[in-house]
């Protein structure tokens, strides 16, 4: 019996592999794009960015993060959070951000 269901699993794991043997990429191709800068242009004004504070993303980010200078101390932020998990107020938000 378990031979049987061996090979049928088999048999459909490669049937499976098969149905999406013809799919295409997920990647954009853009044949007829034509940029209206040069490559050094570009590159140019990146390392610019990156310099002035205007660009900043980590690898995997899609969009740049936006850096805030924050208005309170480390100290006052853990203060926050320790009083907000004595009243119960973390819990019932990290409740509610997971749909709970």
């Amino acid at each position: 019996m378990n031979v049987k269901h061996m090979i049928a699993t088999v048999v459909a794991l490669v049937a499976a592999g098969s149905a999406f043997a013809d799919a295409t990429s997920n990647m954009d191709d853009f044949p007829k794009f034509a940029s209206a800068k040069a490559r050094a242009e570009i590159i140019s004004e990146l390392i610019q960015a990156e310099a002035d504070g205007s660009f900043v993303a980590t690898e995997g980010e899609k969009y740049p993060s936006v850096l805030v200078a924050s208005n309170k101390t480390r100290a006052e932020v853990i203060q926050e959070l320790q009083q907000a998990k004595a009243d119960g107020s973390y819990a019932r938000d990290v409740r509610s951000y997971h749909g709970q």
